[in-house]
């Protein structure tokens, strides 16, 4: 409750702060040309832009520590725009492809120093892939000369971790070099228990587990100019997200079972690894006009290693009954090519077009060799293969007449899904989808601004959702995939009203059929088994106010609410679930002498109900501080996450007769302590054909 009541209280006092005024504080950097002032935050037609050269939000250490001041931003559970973590990454105009698991481990290795603007769009239209919904676009400075940096750091939870970075700027008459590197190893423990019942089963397990978490990035990008008419660009990008020597010690009791118990040793790891390589070009017909034509041709290898072993002990009055020793290797791997050209068309002052074409080509691969006693099981073991072939088409078209902009769109998607093991399985899903949208955008003058914006959305089903093969978690779980599951349908309204062009307010409901849902069941042996299916009626409506204050000129407060309802209805069990909760985050930024920056970040979320899941609430807390030093050729930081060691996961889920329990208490709360050093040679320039493209990069579609 008292946690609740902090957030009220900072809204109660952006009522008594809304009318005063704006006043930015510009800050001289050595060796970069600022000109005029700038906005941190500005609002458009398609989302935020957040204007972070010859901004405070510079001098935050990277991109993740900036986007804590995007209004429709969220970090509480994940890197999530107006609640979802479907977002499509682009830096300077062509597609990472990461997953929602590696998005830290990428925007912590871009240094808040190399960055122009990000463009933050949450309002899908046409020419979004469906398989987004919001995407961030990162563009870099442009810099006449050489610009870089290296950083060190030193970390602490349950034992001391390190961490590594560097970013390099520069412009060679016609080419504009960027490339950065990050690493970062952690440790962490966790303890917890668990509870399950179903009929005549019943335990109670306790465990304590230990995590190495280690990560590292390397991105490398080229933009080459021929002339006015003419871009080249490429972009490579490796990411790295590592859990290594995963160790949980469980200790099963069976009340129902007298004097029984089972100890559990489980060891695993999670090795993530995605290369990324993107070429595009650009083509502008008219120097006097913005049309462009805009070829992507895009590659991505990903590799998942899961490598898990469990051995089990059973006893009964002390005496061992039983041994079982399990090892799951399990190896996936995507390769996933794209080709698409887009192009705009200007037809006159009001009136543009944009239309373009993709072709998308995954291949996936995922191995599972089961061991028993390190012994081969091939009844157990299975190669599965997926291949999917995506085509696509949009047409966007935008009409602007005095105070009101129009947007109408269609996209048409066609996929082609090929299933196939190496024990003779094969089967074939093929469906088609149209997807239309449009926005309405009113600017009532340059303050203040309403819009309407209605959409269709297709999720598609994970790979792993697919696999048929059956993985064994002990003591009595077992679960596969669904190789006959269908894409999630959504339904999207949204509008939103900009006040004094800082205060926002965002209304947006999302109705959704076919949803993927995982059910237990009870099978006769007593083992848990789950598989994925289509079932279930959702409707989720979502409030979200950004309350920007300015206490004093060195102090600032951002402040994102939601506020949400959330039913759910599955047919198949005749249950309806619904969920009203409420989720806040707080930046409090300080400006201090000597240009130091200090910046306390709350977060807290309510308990509620996620379909048949119900989640209990999380609190969080951290502060992290950066002072310059010589001249500001140098940084020194440091930070202190989740300082209450607050940081937990519960939640239980009573469904089909089967009542599951989980906490997990993590040790997380974090010292860090870092060292940055900037090489500056040359200085920040404009760079107009950058920024007049950002909307049209963003129009790209991609996967």
């Amino acid at each position: 409750m008292q946690k609740i009541c902090f957030f009220l209280l900072i809204l109660f006092s952006a009522i008594l702060y809304s009318q005063e005024r704006d006043t930015l504080k510009t800050t001289e950097i050595k060796a970069v040309e600022l000109k005029g002032k700038k906005k941190p935050i500005e609002q458009t037609n398609a989302g935020i832009l957040l204007n972070v050269a010859g901004t405070a939000l510079e001098n935050k250490d990277n991109v993740v520590k900036i986007l804590k001041f995007a209004p429709n931003v969220s970090q509480t559970d994940g890197l999530k725009v107006l609640g979802s973590d479907r977002i499509q990454i682009f830096l300077n105009g062509k597609e990472v492809k990461i997953k929602p698991e590696n998005f830290n481990t990428f925007l912590s290795s871009i240094d808040a120093k190399s960055v122009k603007n990000i463009e933050i769009k949450d309002r899908p239209d046409a020419s979004f892939d469906s398989k987004y919904d919001a995407q961030i676009a990162i563009t870099t400075k442009t810099i006449e000369g050489i610009d870089a940096s290296l950083g060190v750091g030193t970390s602490y939870r349950t034992e001391f971790g390190q961490s590594s970075d560097a970013s390099f700027l520069a412009t060679f008459g016609k080419l504009k070099v960027y490339a950065s590197g990050d690493f970062f190893q952690a440790y962490t423990k966790t303890r917890g228990n668990n509870i399950l019942k179903a009929e005549d089963i019943l335990q109670n397990g306790i465990y304590t587990a230990s995590l190495k978490r280690r990560g590292y990035n390397g991105t490398f990008n080229l933009d080459y100019d021929f002339n006015e008419k003419h871009n080249l660009s490429f972009l490579y990008d490796y990411t790295v997200d590592e859990d290594l020597d995963k160790n949980y010690n469980y200790e099963y009791t069976f009340p129902n079972v007298v004097d029984s118990l089972m100890l559990v040793k489980s060891r695993f790891e999670g090795i993530d690894k995605a290369h990324t390589f993107s070429l595009q070009y650009v083509f502008k017909p008219n120097e006097k006009k913005d049309d462009k034509l805009t070829i992507n041709t895009d590659y991505a290898i990903v590799d998942f290693g899961n490598p898990t072993q469990s051995v089990s002990d059973f006893y009964k009055n002390n005496v061992l009954l039983n041994t079982s020793d399990i090892t799951q290797n399990g190896k996936l791997s995507y390769h996933i090519f794209t080709a698409s050209a887009d192009y705009s068309k200007i037809l006159n002052e009001k009136n543009s077009l944009n239309f373009g074409v993709k072709f998308s080509n995954s291949a996936n691969k995922n191995i599972l060799d089961y061991y028993d006693f390190d012994i081969f099981s091939n009844e157990n073991s299975q190669n599965f293969n997926l291949y999917e072939n995506i085509y696509s088409a949009y047409l966007k078209y935008t009409l602007k007449s005095e105070k009101f902009t129009y947007n109408l769109g269609l996209r048409n998607e066609y996929t082609e899904n090929r299933f196939s093991t190496n024990k003779g399985f094969g089967n074939t899903l093929n469906y088609n989808q149209f997807l239309p949208s449009a926005t309405i955008n009113y600017a009532a003058n340059k303050d203040n601004s309403i819009y309407l914006s209605l959409s269709k959305g297709m999720s598609r089903p994970d790979f792993f959702y697919y696999d048929p093969t059956v993985f064994f978690s002990p003591p009595n779980i077992k679960s596969s995939g669904n190789e006959s599951l269908k894409p999630v349908e959504s339904y999207r309204v949204q509008a939103g009203y900009t006040f004094k062009n800082k205060y926002s307010a965002i209304l947006q409901y999302v109705y959704s059929e076919k949803n993927i849902v995982t059910i237990p069941r009870l099978l006769d042996d007593g083992v848990i088994f789950t598989k994925p299916e289509n079932a279930g009626y959702q409707n989720q409506l979502l409030l979200n106010f950004s309350v920007p204050i300015k206490f004093a000129k060195f102090w600032e407060s951002y402040n994102r609410f939601n506020f949400i309802y959330l039913d759910f209805r599955l047919p198949q069990t005749s249950n309806f679930y619904k969920s009203f909760y409420f989720s806040g985050e707080s930046t409090q930024s300080f400006t201090l002498p000597a240009d130091i920056s200090l910046d306390l970040s709350f977060s807290y979320t309510s308990p509620f109900q996620s379909r048949y899941v119900y989640v209990y609430g999380n609190f969080l807390c951290s502060a992290d501080i950066s002072i310059p030093i010589w001249d500001g050729n140098a940084q020194i930081g440091a930070a202190v996450y989740d300082i209450f060691n607050t940081q937990r996961t519960k939640y239980y889920s009573d469904i089909n007769g089967i009542y599951q329990f989980d906490y997990s208490k993590y040790h997380s709360r974090e010292f860090s302590l870092s060292f940055t050093y900037y090489f500056r040679s040359g200085k920040e320039v404009d760079d107009i054909s950058r920024d007049t493209e950002i909307q049209e990069i963003l129009d790209r579609a991609g996967k």
